[in-house]
């Protein structure tokens, strides 16, 4: 298992381990304010914190919150630096599922709601080994939207992948420009459309399939009704068609495109002009 570097790849081994304990469905949620919940199926809610301090009750509060009225979702939480004493007490109180987790991403149970669970798991799969199996008869159809679904779930991930490492990519490279970090603003979907907004700038960061036309640079003009940005960036891993380049040349607009391997190119003369200046 890879190592738990990014509080995305915490949530992400969160839900392989809520799947493991036997909620099959569980999937992180879209990016954005998540309400106090960062993994969700049809029968359990989860919050994680890939921080380097305990929880604290608060934390715990949010997730009870966010659940609402839903008394039949199971509540987990998975922490890399354990539980404030407080937290412990309202966890046993409110039937809240404590877990930790290491660098490798493996969990332990802190308190007895989450080695309840854990047994609870260990049971079903005990009788799993010793009830005696049915061949069951896979149709055609179900082969194939088997198959269908399994692509569509690995190119979601792919898409996803990308996407954050575009939006990494774009704050590391305005920083070498010398313009400082600044906030997320995401778009209907995550990988779809996002804006980072700087104290100069701002940069539009798309995942796409294919070049990005100029329609789309011309909805990052509408995008700072404030005039937070005097310089506006895109990124985008598949390229620009020369409408788009043609339209940023007009505006003023640096284009880059960045590859797998993190790196950045400049695309069109506003884009080298500002890497020129900075060396």
């Amino acid at each position: 298992m890879a190592k738990i570097a990014t509080a995305r790849a915490a949530e992400e081994n969160a839900a392989v381990q809520m799947r493991q304990l036997g909620f099959d469905d569980a999937s992180v949620t879209r990016g954005g304010p998540d309400g106090g919940i960062d993994v969700r199926s049809s029968s359990a809610v989860a919050q994680v914190k890939c921080w380097f301090k305990p929880v604290g009750t608060p934390d715990l509060q949010r997730l009870f919150g966010a659940r609402g009225h839903q008394r039949h979702l199971k509540m987990l939480f998975f922490a890399r630096s354990g539980y404030a004493r407080g937290a412990l007490d309202y966890a046993a109180d409110h039937e809240i599922a404590l877990y930790t987790f290491d660098d490798e991403g493996h969990i332990s149970p802190v308190n007895d709601h989450a080695r309840t669970l854990m047994s609870h798991r260990s049971t079903a799969r005990s009788m799993e080994r010793v009830r005696p199996s049915t061949p069951k008869v896979i149709s055609a159809r179900e082969a194939a939207l088997t198959a269908y679904r399994a692509e569509r779930q690995a190119s979601l991930a792919r898409q996803e992948h990308y996407f954050d490492v575009g939006c990494q990519i774009a704050e590391l490279r305005m920083r070498e420009l010398g313009f400082s970090s600044g906030n997320m603003s995401t778009g209907a979907g995550a990988g779809e459309y996002t804006v980072l907004f700087v104290d100069r700038a701002l940069a539009g960061i798309r995942v796409t399939h294919g070049a990005v036309g100029h329609f789309t640079l011309m909805d990052l003009m509408k995008v700072d009704p404030r005039g937070r940005g005097d310089q506006r960036f895109y990124f985008s891993c598949d390229g620009y068609t020369q409408e788009a380049i043609d339209y940023a040349d007009s505006y003023g607009i640096a284009l880059f495109t960045y590859g797998r391997a993190r790196t950045t190119s400049p695309t069109n003369g506003h884009a080298r002009m500002l890497v020129r200046r900075t060396r």
